[in-house]
């Protein structure tokens, strides 16, 4: 084996050790954020004119910060 070849391998394998060791908190975000997204999703289907009435005041705001740059 060459050693751009021995290099690849190492590189691999390192790559492999650091998925291993993040799998976990990996799987934890997603759960985190599937339960924030189910939150979400009753929000805005118990008090649908709230949040629309939200998410048009966070869009001007952010409009008017975009606006004057």
């Amino acid at each position: 084996m060459n050693h751009v070849g021995q290099e690849q391998a190492g590189a691999r394998g390192a790559l492999s050790d650091i998925e291993e060791r993040i799998a976990p908190q990996m799987e934890m975000v997603r759960e985190r954020l599937d339960h924030l997204n189910q939150r979400a999703l009753h929000l805005m289907r118990t008090y649908p004119g709230t949040c629309l009435l939200g998410a048009i005041g966070v869009g001007f705001l952010l409009g008017r910060l975009a606006s004057r740059r």
